[in-house]
């Protein structure tokens, strides 16, 4: 009798939720939005301008730790934060090892591309893991 109480509460906690539809979609749909329509917007100034993935990285972060906290139980963003951080000081030993010039901008532009991306393949590959856990159940 416990065990059939535990699998019905662990079942309800992994049940899907039609909210979640929105953390599959959103990230895309305002990728491709951003990309396309908010063009003109990314820009202040001549000094000033964005790229599209910072506007989107956000969002998918949220997405990425709501999908992860439904999927594991816990978030996926924390574990994500310290590869990242790990990457970027690998990158700066190199560099300092390499006794190369480190500047800033050129540096933290090529770290948020490589957040990004790497961020990125973690949605997607929580979404399918969510996904087949969905159906499977």
């Amino acid at each position: 009798l416990m065990v059939d109480i535990e699998k019905k509460e662990r079942l309800t906690i992994m049940a899907f939720k039609w909210s979640e539809i929105l953390f599959y979609l959103l990230p895309i749909v305002s990728l491709l939005l951003v990309g396309t329509v908010g063009k003109p917007y990314l820009y202040l100034n001549k000094r000033i301008r964005f790229a599209p993935i910072d506007v989107v990285f956000p969002i998918l972060l949220v997405c990425l730790h709501f999908i992860s906290k439904d999927l594991l139980f816990f978030s996926i963003i924390p574990h994500l934060v310290v590869v990242i951080s790990l990457l970027a000081i690998g990158i700066l030993v190199w560099r300092f090892v390499k006794n190369e010039e480190v500047i800033v901008k050129k540096f933290y532009r090529m770290l948020v591309n490589i957040a990004f991306s790497i961020t990125f393949i973690t949605y997607v590959l929580v979404t399918v893991c969510r996904i087949i856990q969905v159906v499977t159940m």
